[in-house]
């Protein structure tokens, strides 16, 4: 999704809006670019952005959370109050 001329720090900028969604179809999130408006070109490959981009992003980020989250071996109910720190 693009949006026209928006301010960002009162500046006039554009935002373009990319939604995340990874190879196994999960929606991940959105990615928002901003730019000020500029006389400098931006040369981009607007296809590459939205096709390839996104899903990377969003495949890095199933990644990142599959690693994030543990299990406690214990229930909910056999929980003990205090979990004894171990390193390594």
């Amino acid at each position: 999704k693009m949006r026209g001329s928006r301010s960002v720090a009162g500046l006039a900028a554009w935002t373009l809006s990319l939604d995340l969604v990874s190879s196994s179809s999960r929606h991940r999130g959105s990615l928002m670019i901003h730019r000020l408006y500029s006389e400098r070109h931006l040369y981009l490959d607007i296809n590459l952005l939205t096709s390839e981009l996104s899903t990377a992003v969003a495949d890095a980020l199933e990644r990142a959370i599959q690693h994030a989250v543990e299990v406690s071996p214990y229930g909910v109910q056999e929980t003990p109050a205090f979990f004894t720190a171990q390193a390594g």
